[in-house]
């Protein structure tokens, strides 16, 4: 589930199945969802996970750990709060954007925004 607000966009309940890990299922969800939402204009992607399921995941995905709420009584429930931001290089982004510029005039489109 993907929640979009002001500025930023939200990833809640990615999960790829056991036993179809390690075939890039998630990091190729993760790295659609960067790049359609970079349509948009948005400034960057947040996601929470809990210590027993994904952090290195995030991690590998470029994510950066911004902040960790401890559980004391169950540490597996340990959440770690993560961010990736656009670049800010506007270079960098204009490159992106050229190249994905057939990828972005076909979601510009209403009625395909949100529909990932």
């Amino acid at each position: 589930m993907i929640f979009t607000g002001v500025n930023e966009v939200y990833i809640d309940e990615l999960v790829v199945k056991e036993n179809q890990r390690g075939l890039k299922i998630g990091t190729n969800l993760i790295t659609y969802v960067e790049e359609y939402f970079r349509c948009f204009g948005f400034n960057n992607i947040n996601t929470c996970t809990n210590k027993f399921q994904a952090p290195k995941f995030y991690e590998k995905c470029g994510f950066k750990l911004e902040f960790v709420r401890e559980n004391k009584n169950n540490p597996k429930l340990t959440k770690y709060f993560y961010v990736k931001y656009y670049s800010t290089n506007l270079q960098r982004l204009q490159q992106k954007t050229s190249k994905n510029a057939s990828f972005c005039k076909k979601r510009m489109n209403p009625e395909h925004r949100y529909n990932v």
